[in-house]
């Protein structure tokens, strides 16, 4: 049952070695990212490929291969906001399935499969674009829109708290403001900025 696909992995520990404790661990963060991350629309990686076709003419399949790769970075990001988010929320279900933390077994560890998944962002930009000249700037990029999306996150939760609705919270002004800070940067800005960089385009203006 999926019960137990899911729990089994952690119940499974006891009288083992570091290192296979270590392994397990990851066999769940396996499914941490089979749940979370493949099941959207994945607008925003496709937004990577479609907006580098764009700018380069007649990319080799290395090239693609790698836009494509950045296009998963950003999907894994969405799948770090989403499960945060329906904690935070207290949502019951997300893309017509319960919730990462609903599921029998995950509770409050989605926490830290949370931070799973933006730490796995990392770990792929490393491997296969540690040896480009913009490495850097997309490892900043990434940093800079995580932080955007946060304050955005923070301004929805404090104009929706859980225990006091309070309408003069919700204006046009505030409701801007969210939608900009908790979902632009990430979905329209983020895939563009990277097949910038991918692309060679340093002028800023």
């Amino acid at each position: 049952s999926e019960k137990v696909g899911y729990q089994s992995h952690r119940l499974r520990t006891v009288g083992l070695t570091v290192t296979q404790y270590v392994y397990c661990l990851f066999c769940t963060f396996s499914l941490t990212g089979n749940y979370n991350v493949p099941h959207g629309k994945k607008n925003r990686g496709v937004s990577v490929v479609a907006s580098y076709r764009c700018l380069v003419a007649d990319p080799t399949e290395e090239q693609l291969f790698k836009a494509r790769a950045l296009g998963w970075c950003v999907e894994w990001l969405q799948g770090y906001f989403l499960v945060a988010d329906d904690i935070m929320d207290h949502s019951l279900t997300r893309r017509g399935q319960p919730c990462w933390y609903k599921k029998d077994g995950i509770g409050m560890i989605a926490i830290n499969d949370s931070f799973y998944l933006e730490a796995a962002i990392y770990q792929i930009l490393k491997k296969y674009f540690r040896s480009e000249s913009y490495y850097v700037d997309i490892l900043e990029l990434f940093h800079e829109t995580t932080l955007q999306t946060v304050i955005g996150q923070g301004l929805d939760l404090l104009t929706a708290e859980d225990e006091v609705v309070d309408f003069s919270k919700f204006s046009m002004r505030r409701y801007d403001a969210i939608v900009k800070w908790k979902t632009a940067f990430y979905s329209f800005y983020l895939p563009v900025a990277l097949a910038l960089h991918m692309a060679g385009v340093t002028d800023v203006s």
